[in-house]
């Protein structure tokens, strides 16, 4: 048997070409038909796995109990068939399928010999079993697959979206530095007008757009003021009035 696995595996292209092993004995202690399967720790994922077809094959008949199944290898079982091709070939499903020679409990709670006829049934319902196995294990793949290429879309689509968020953010920044520069020359100008005499007039305030120094002069391109003094002249000086008094 050992030789034969070690030819499959030679040949096979998948990691993992066993979908199982069944060792078909028969009990003299136990009633019903039971198995005896390996062991995963908790954490495992197989730890449920190994499960399936056991389970498949007692929801099919009262001949089998998954109740009197045991998944576990101990010590007196090392030398088992079960438990060397498990070891040596990674087998999840390497089983032991125990048919008692005591019969099995029926739905009523009574024993019922288990004869010819109804192990022929239990054979077959064994290989109906290992076929739903397969049809679950598929669409399990399916829809692995689906959620892994879901997973892709959603990581491009979020990759798609950090970038539009890093445009916006960069074009954000941009905008600050440009109006910060334009803040700062803004502030050269009115240093540089205050170190060439051009004051403010008194009471108005005005805006100067450009500035430009010839031969010690200074010229104003564009110049406007909005005068608070009402009785002021255009030239910002105060009209002479008359000093009169009050003769009487």
């Amino acid at each position: 048997m050992k030789k034969l696995c070690k030819e499959v595996v030679a040949q096979a292209r998948q990691p993992e070409p066993f979908l199982g092993f069944i060792d078909i004995h028969g009990h003299s202690r136990k009633k019903s038909v039971f198995m005896y399967g390996p062991h995963y720790p908790l954490h495992n994922e197989r730890y449920f796995k190994c499960k399936v077809l056991p389970k498949l094959i007692d929801a099919k008949t009262d001949m089998f109990r998954f109740y009197s199944c045991k998944f576990r290898i101990e010590k007196s079982k090392l030398k088992t068939a079960r438990v060397v091709l498990f070891k040596e070939f990674g087998i999840m499903n390497c089983f032991t399928l125990e048919a008692s020679f005591h019969g099995f409990i029926d739905s009523d709670r009574c024993t019922t010999e288990l004869t010819t006829e109804t192990l022929k049934e239990m054979g077959h319902i064994l290989g109906t079993s290992l076929f739903d196995y397969v049809l679950l294990t598929e669409e399990d793949d399916r829809q692995k697959a689906q959620i892994r290429e879901a997973l892709k879309k959603k990581k491009k689509k979020l990759k798609a979206r950090d970038i539009a968020k890093a445009i916006i953010k960069q074009e954000k920044q941009l905008t600050q530095k440009n109006e910060s520069a334009s803040e700062y020359v803004d502030n050269e100008n009115d240093l540089e007008a205050v170190s060439t005499g051009v004051t403010r007039p008194r009471g108005t305030t005005h805006a100067i757009r450009s500035l430009s120094i010839q031969n010690g002069s200074t010229k104003l391109s564009s110049f406007s003021d909005t005068h608070s003094d009402g009785d002021k002249s255009a030239s910002g000086k105060h009209p002479k009035t008359k000093n009169t008094r009050n003769t009487d």
